[in-house]
C-alpha cells in the first residue's frame, strides 16, 4: 500500500553512510575538485539496501562507498566510479591520488 511520494530525494547505499558520535547519519563525498568532504545527511527511511536521503546529498554527488578507512575530509583523491546496483546515483571508491 503506498504511503506517500517523496520528491527530490536521493537513494544512498547504506554501505556509504555511517554515524557520527551523536548518532547523526554522515557520508563522505568527492567534490568537483577531487577533495573529500564530510556531509551530514537527513534520512527519511530505509528502502532495501539504501537510505532515502532528503538532505545533504544531491544529484551528481559522488558518495564514497569503498576505501572509507583510507580517506579523511580535505584529502585529495582520485574517485573511480562503480556501477550502481540499486538505481542510486554515482558512487565512488576512493584511493590515493594517481601518480603522474
Amino acid at each position: 500500500m503506498p504511503q506517500g511520494v517523496a520528491r527530490g530525494v536521493v537513494l544512498a547505499p547504506q554501505e556509504g553512510v555511517s554515524r557520527d558520535r551523536r548518532g547523526r547519519p554522515v557520508a563522505l563525498v568527492v567534490n568537483a575538485n577531487g577533495e573529500v568532504e564530510s556531509r551530514e545527511l537527513s534520512v527519511i527511511r530505509a528502502q532495501g539496501a539504501d537510505w532515502v536521503v532528503n538532505g545533504g546529498l544531491g544529484p551528481g554527488d559522488r558518495l564514497i562507498v569503498a576505501g572509507l578507512q583510507k580517506v579523511r575530509p580535505g584529502q585529495q583523491v582520485t574517485a573511480e566510479e562503480r556501477a550502481s546496483g540499486s538505481g542510486a546515483g554515482p558512487q565512488a571508491q576512493a584511493g590515493p591520488p594517481a601518480m603522474r
